[in-house]
């Protein structure tokens, strides 16, 4: 999978599953890539190496869940989160 191909599917998502499939997908990339020496150590992460603005992920209805600190996504009843490393789907 290309960077530009990660990009398109984060963009594209059609639900929550699908973002955060394409979020795990961008992490192995991205751990790959510095092994390969194409990716920076720490500093180039996904904003830097593939373009993806974490503050802009699609959301996919209901509103903004309360206290959003750490949420990065949602629908009705779930939330997108991640430990730094892995992304995963949680309880709203």
């Amino acid at each position: 999978m290309t960077t530009t191909d990660i990009a398109y599917f984060v963009e594209t998502a059609a639900d929550l599953d699908e973002l955060v499939a394409a979020l795990n997908a961008a992490e192995q990339k991205l751990a790959q890539d510095r092994v390969d020496g194409v990716a920076a150590p720490g500093l180039d992460g996904l904003e830097v190496h593939f373009g993806i603005d974490l503050t802009s992920l699609p959301t996919f209805g209901a509103g903004a869940p309360e206290g959003r600190d750490g949420i990065y996504s949602w629908d009705a009843e779930r939330v997108l989160e991640t430990d730094g490393h892995d992304w995963f789907i949680g309880p709203r």
